[in-house]
């Protein structure tokens, strides 16, 4: 057991349908410790005892990670959420809800003197587990929500060679056979017990079990009745729904003051002789815009570790920059919006009465002439008709009406 917990690195990835929200980030960050790791915040759940401290880690706005520390680092540095780490690319990424654990070599477990020659070691399930013991590397379980109200399930397994995953298929087998077996008495006992133990039959019996290679697995769907919860459900479902778009309203203003925000304190640093703030776009020697002010920002939104990612003299699209588009920060991510990973609508303003002239930002003086700074606007939400990849440097010329998510003109911040 404690060469195991030495060793082992438990990890649960839970990915969203929809971005997750600043009101839900906020929210995490009042419940739990903020921690800085690598120049990214984190979230540390209580330690128990002397046990490893759980870190949650927002990898990208659809993604949840809780791990241990050393592990949460690592995936900060790599950047990439999905396949965190190579001996955990065998959990499958097609899961709402995944829990795995891996061990960066297998394990042996020992077992008393000749236990193998006994008669429990001859038993099937026994004897299969034998053949796992110093192969086995890695288990993930999976769930996942699918149209027809049903639920998936995904036990997934890996070996160090293809012989312990054969063993693995033939444990995977015994326990269904036991399963079945179960349910037989349970069914016979009570007549109520059997008509809701019915789904769980009937995913069994439609349920695979699956080799290939060094994995091995275990595949069911199981219907969810919906029961008394649906007509509840469909009460609730106006309030529920007016809640979730005032949050978003609150979230939207959110992320625009933090931009905001980023913009003066990007002039406080880096312009301070000037009093002007970040270009419109990082560009080349030659002045071709290669780079959004979403990524020149990036340092004061607290995403330094991704600004450094970026070269800084190649074009946003160019085969490393594009790479990044995906790891779009959550203040760039429009919470009503429908778009692809990636896209924002968050645009800045470079016509009319903005900072900006000609693409170009304003000097503190030519700034000051322009009234207060709550009148000039900066960056506005301008609805998906308008949107760009967050890296993208274009400039946006505003027509003469924006409409963002909420039914109302684009917002802006200053």
């Amino acid at each position: 057991e404690k060469a195991a917990m030495e060793k082992l690195v438990p990890a649960m990835v839970v990915r969203l349908r929809q971005p997750l929200s600043q009101a839900h980030v906020a929210a995490i960050g009042q419940k739990l410790e903020k921690v800085t790791l690598e120049g990214k915040t984190v979230f540390a759940l209580p330690q128990e005892g002397d046990k490893p401290r759980v870190l949650v880690h927002l990898a990208d706005p659809k993604t949840l990670v809780f791990s241990v520390e050393r592990f949460i680092k690592q995936l900060i540095v790599s950047g990439d959420p999905y396949t965190p780490r190579p001996d955990l690319a065998f959990v499958d990424g097609g899961q709402d809800f995944v829990v795995a654990a891996t061990l960066p070599e297998p394990l042996t477990i020992p077992l008393p003197p000749n236990f193998s020659a006994s008669p429990d070691a001859q038993h099937p399930a026994i004897k299969s587990l034998l053949g796992l013991n110093g192969k086995l590397k890695g288990l993930g379980l999976g769930f996942k929500a699918l149209e027809n109200g049903s639920m998936s399930l995904k036990l997934q397994g890996l070996s160090s060679d293809e012989a312990g995953a054969a063993s693995g298929k033939v444990s995977l087998t015994e326990a269904l056979k036991l399963g079945r077996e179960l349910l037989v008495p349970l069914k016979q006992s009570n007549t109520f017990l059997a008509e809701l133990l019915q789904p769980v039959e009937a995913g069994l019996n439609g349920s695979k079990i699956i080799q290939a290679g060094p994995e091995f697995g275990f595949l069911a769907a199981f219907k969810m009745a919906a029961g008394e919860t649906g007509g509840l459900a469909a009460l609730l479902a106006p309030a529920v729904q007016q809640a979730r778009e005032k949050a978003r309203a609150a979230e939207r203003m959110n992320n625009l003051k933090q931009m905001g925000l980023a913009f003066f304190t990007y002039r406080e640093r880096e312009g301070a002789r000037t009093g002007t703030f970040p270009a419109a776009a990082i560009t080349s020697k030659d002045g071709k815009p290669l780079l959004s002010w979403r990524v020149a920002i990036l340092p004061y939104i607290e995403e330094e570790v991704l600004y450094r990612q970026f070269k800084l003299d190649e074009a946003w699209d160019s085969p490393h920059n594009k790479a990044l588009i995906e790891r779009i920060p959550l203040f760039y991510v429009c919470p009503s919006g429908e778009l692809e990973t990636g896209m924002t609508v968050y645009r800045l303003v470079v016509t009319g009465k903005s900072a900006y002239k000609d693409g170009k930002p304003l000097d503190k003086s030519a700034l000051a002439s322009l009234g207060p700074a709550g009148q000039v606007p900066l960056v506005v939400e301008a609805g998906d008709d308008h949107a760009v990849a967050w890296t993208d440097p274009r400039p946006f010329k505003s027509p003469g009406e924006l409409s963002g998510h909420h039914g109302e003109r684009g917002a802006g911040v200053a």
